[in-house]
Formats: structure tokens, C-alpha cells, sequence
């Protein structure tokens, strides 16, 4: 390396060190949500896992619930904690989540949605229709 490489780096080595202190805190993941699953012809559709997920695989989800016997499904708001925070100046954008559903073998995203600050939880409707043996699911309603 050269010597003014080798001095821009060791300028900013403090300043990368000092961004990040270990203040725990926690960010919203997702919101409240509440709905209602059922089939296409009408009747609620019982016992359906459904999670919320950071991700598109559903494979580590934030929090889970299982329809009950209207179809009814309710979620309180996530948050995810984290043990340090970043000092220097950005601005996050609204954290995006994926609401998943299916059976407990093969759950899979059927929205994306994002979490914006309100007090209102998001309220869905889904319905599943079968296709070629293949389930598909709408979710319609009211998102904050």
C-alpha cells in the first residue's frame, strides 16, 4: 500500500470504530395485524398456519398463529432488538415484511407488506382458491 492510502485509511478507522456504540434498542418489524382465511366457496378455512417473515422463504419467522375456528387469525406488532446502534446519519426506510401461509410443511409468501408507523393494525381478508391441486391465496383488506 501506499503511504496516502495507507493515511486516508488510518483516518478513517477511528471514525468507522466510533460509529457504532452498544446501545441496545428494537426497530418495528411488522404491525399489528388481525383477518379472516377461508376458502373461495366460503367456509373458514381452520388450523391454517400463517407467520410473519422478515424474509421470502418463511423459514425464520418473527411470530406465528393457526386459524381458529372462523378462520380468524391476529398477530400484536413485531419488533426486532438489536445489542448496538449505528451513529452514522441515514434514514431507513419503512422495514418490509412477509406474511406466509399454508401448511406447516410448506408455508410460502402470499404478500409483501411494509411497516409504516400508525397505531391501526392491518386487516385482511384471504381467500384460497385451488387450482390444479394447487392452492392459491388473495388477501384483500385494509393496510396501514
Amino acid at each position: 500500500m501506499s503511504v496516502p492510502a495507507l493515511a486516508s485509511l488510518s483516518a478513517l478507522l477511528p471514525l468507522l470504530c466510533l460509529s457504532c456504540l452498544p446501545i441496545p434498542h428494537s426497530v418495528p418489524v411488522s404491525p399489528a395485524l388481525v383477518g379472516i382465511y377461508r376458502a373461495d366457496d366460503g367456509p373458514p378455512l381452520t388450523g391454517r398456519r400463517i407467520v410473519i417473515a422478515k424474509d421470502s422463504t418463511c423459514a425464520a419467522p418473527t411470530a406465528s398463529a393457526v386459524t381458529d375456528s372462523v378462520g380468524a387469525f391476529a398477530f400484536a406488532g413485531t419488533r426486532h432488538r438489536y445489542s448496538y446502534i449505528i451513529l452514522l446519519p441515514y434514514d431507513p426506510v419503512a422495514p418490509s415484511y412477509f406474511f406466509c401461509a399454508g401448511t406447516p410443511d410448506s408455508l410460502r409468501p402470499i404478500f409483501q407488506g411494509q411497516n409504516y408507523s400508525t397505531s391501526l393494525p392491518d386487516t385482511l381478508v384471504c381467500t384460497e382458491t385451488r387450482q390444479a391441486d394447487l392452492p392459491r391465496t388473495r388477501c384483500r383488506g385494509w393496510l396501514k
